[in-house]
């Protein structure tokens, strides 16, 4: 639930900026890999219906 905040958060500041830094790039790929990587786990565990 975490991650899905923290990828919401950080998607909305994004949009919200017209200039995204190098920095804010490699964030909003962590917390992409972080969202792909929870979701991946949520589905092998049978969460997902």
């Amino acid at each position: 639930m975490l991650t899905l905040n923290l990828f919401f958060a950080t998607l909305t500041i994004s949009l919200r900026k017209n200039e995204r830094t190098y920095k804010d790039y490699v964030h909003q790929q962590n917390v992409n890999e972080l969202f792909e990587a929870a979701h991946t786990k949520a589905g092998e565990a049978n969460y997902l219906r």
